[in-house]
């Protein structure tokens, strides 16, 4: 995978940084954060999206995917046993685990999808380079003796 860098890379860590800030609060603030929604399965929706948002980014910033996957899954199953252990006014949900793990399959598969069609954009990119230059993509010299 290409490495980011400059202001793309650069913002792909703020992303990354943010992301793991918004999951780290959301799962052990003292009292669940944010307003009363009052849909079924707003809990769940937010563990989806947080876990998701972290796999996206960390995958993004070029974290490697076994490593971050792995630490997501613990991170899933082990804020869930201090919620439930720990935290006086959190408790611990099996199917918050579920809705994280899901969050980090989600989100590494958009991350894969968006680094293939970047590389098959690139790839384009170069056949047109490739066939503006006559099959050639390097440059050479124009011959002394025409």
């Amino acid at each position: 995978m290409r490495r980011l860098t400059g202001v793309a890379g650069a913002a792909w860590w703020v992303a990354f940084a943010l992301a793991c800030v918004l999951n780290l609060y959301g799962l052990y603030a003292p009292s669940e954060p944010g307003p009363d929604l009052t849909f079924a399965y707003a809990d769940k929706v937010a563990h989806f999206a947080t876990f998701a948002s972290v796999a996206f980014t960390g995958a993004m910033v070029g974290v490697p995917v076994r490593w971050l996957a792995g630490i997501l899954a613990l991170h899933a199953v082990s804020s869930e046993i201090v919620q439930g252990t720990l935290m006086a006014h959190r408790e611990g949900d099996p199917f918050d685990v579920l809705a994280d793990l899901a969050g980090v399959t989600a989100g590494l598969a958009l991350a894969a999808a968006g680094r293939h069609f970047a590389v098959r954009k690139d790839r384009a990119a170069g056949e047109d380079l490739s066939a503006r230059d006559g099959g050639d993509a390097r440059t050479t010299a124009p011959d002394a003796g025409s």
